[in-house]
């Protein structure tokens, strides 16, 4: 009678077959010997490594004789006891030179620098004047400017151009008009005029009256360059 394997003969089983079990178990083993005899052969490299080091330290002192067995062995290592006594140990609480703190403390935190940051100074605002000549004819300011600067060469003697606001001739925060301007040049440029004008540069010249006989530059040097 033949053997008939039925599909319902594996119900039962739990887990992997036994062959697959043993195959496993025999891997293990074999890993498992791998890695000892590696870890024998790492610790036979570590001792030497020790003793190569211990042999170099040795060699750096002055008293080293490589025909010595001490030179390479400690006296421990030979079985060789010393006569001489060991030095005592003697604790830290015990030792006078050594002040031992049993209460803790907190030292104070470190002090933080305040940056002080400097106060922007505050640019200072310029005022501003209101303009005497707002609302008044070209004309009339061309007239009061011009007589303005005659009665001061009468009573003062010649003047700068830059100087009118500083000597009162014209008002402060009066702003002249590019035709009373004009208009003003072309009065002193007039031989008929009393009032004279003499450009000395490109931004500087100065007011004097036609009454005076002397030359424009004995004018500025005698009466205006000693007195600026």
């Amino acid at each position: 009678m033949t053997d008939v394997e039925y599909p319902w003969g594996s119900l039962g089983r739990v887990g992997p077959p036994r062959e697959d079990i043993d195959g496993l178990t025999a891997l293990l083993e074999s890993v498992k010997s791998s890695l000892l005899e590696e870890i024998s052969s790492l610790k036979a490299e570590v001792e030497g490594l020790r003793a190569d080091l211990l042999h170099y330290q040795r060699s750096q002192l002055d008293d080293f004789d490589e025909k010595s067995v001490t030179s390479f062995l400690s006296l421990d290592d030979l079985g060789i006891v010393s006569e001489e006594p060991r030095p005592e140990v003697v604790p830290l609480s015990e030792n006078p030179n050594v002040r031992v703190i049993e209460d803790g403390f907190t030292a104070p935190p470190p002090s933080k620098k305040v940056n002080k940051k400097k106060a922007k100074k505050k640019k200072a605002v310029k005022k501003v004047l209101p303009n005497p000549f707002e609302g008044i004819d070209d004309n009339e300011v061309l007239d009061e400017v011009y007589n303005d600067i005659l009665v001061y060469l009468e009573n003062k003697g010649p003047v700068m151009n830059n100087n009118l606001k500083r000597t009162g001739i014209i008002p402060e925060g009066a702003i002249l008009t590019k035709k009373v301007k004009d208009g003003l040049k072309q009065m002193v440029s007039q031989d008929t005029n009393s009032v004279r004008y003499h450009k000395l540069d490109k931004m500087r010249g100065f007011y004097y009256g036609a009454w005076d006989d002397r030359e424009p530059m004995d004018i500025y040097n005698q009466d205006i360059s000693k007195t600026n």
